[in-house]
């Protein structure tokens, strides 16, 4: 469980995800080296960035730094040696590092005892990692089996990761555009599992803060309540 008093971890995982996010479209659309060298720069960062965000458990976050330097360590070895194998590594230790990250702070926002901004931060992180890890989830599905998306118009295992960031959210929201459509059962079935996560979790999540804020308000005013009574009790023994 994250560490309820680091203030301000969540701010620094939005950042690293914003990178991401935002790095796709705008380096893929430069010139194919340029643009795959600046993609892995701005995922090391987000990983550095990220890893801020695990400080809490000793253990999980030497774990994160572990995960986040091999993963920075792979970037560099597949600029220099493209292999499948280090692709597959790369996209596995991602995968496994954002799960992490995702797992520690549904731990702090939905059991945190207090509504704070760094807590209202860690809701929309957690929004987006599903989102990310499902983009990941759905990448390794059309490597495995191709041609399981309709629409996919890019043919690097990037620029195709790029456009499924994209359906990942549009199913994650439920806009569901139709440009990108899956067209065999895995891609089918996580395609509507994540539908499912995305409504379920806001839902819980919405019900969780207002719950906590309510029991917090409660447990503050019940105390303010219950100060004067005390004073007035000890007044009465003193004066008999």
């Amino acid at each position: 469980m994250i560490n309820r008093d680091n203030h301000g971890n969540y701010l620094f995982l939005l950042g690293g995800l914003a990178i991401l996010l935002i790095s796709y479209p705008i380096f893929l659309i430069r010139s194919e080296i340029f643009g795959v060298i600046s993609l892995h720069v701005a995922t090391s960062i987000t990983l550095i960035l990220s890893v801020w965000s695990l400080v809490g458990k000793k253990k999980s976050f030497i774990f994160g730094i572990v995960l986040a330097g091999f993963s920075i360590l792979i970037n560099l070895v597949e600029l220099q040696f493209e292999h499948q194998l280090l692709m597959f590594t790369r996209i596995a230790i991602q995968f496994l590092f954002f799960s992490l990250t995702l797992w520690i702070a549904l731990g702090h926002v939905m059991f945190g005892d207090r509504i704070d901004l760094n807590r209202i931060v860690g809701t929309i992180c957690i929004y987006l990692l599903i989102g990310i890890i499902w983009s990941i989830a759905y990448s390794v599905v059309d490597i495995i089996d191709p041609g399981s998306f309709r629409g996919l118009n890019a043919t690097a295992i990037d620029e195709k990761h790029s456009e499924l960031i994209y359906f990942s959210f549009v199913t994650l929201t439920t806009l569901g555009y139709g440009d990108i459509a899956p067209i065999k059962p895995i891609a089918r079935t996580l395609a509507y599992f994540e539908a499912i996560a995305g409504q379920f979790y806001l839902a819980v999540m919405v019900a969780g803060l207002v719950g906590a804020h309510i029991a917090r308000s409660y447990t503050i005013n019940t105390a303010n309540t219950d100060a004067p009574r005390t004073d007035s009790v000890t007044n009465e023994i003193k004066h008999d």
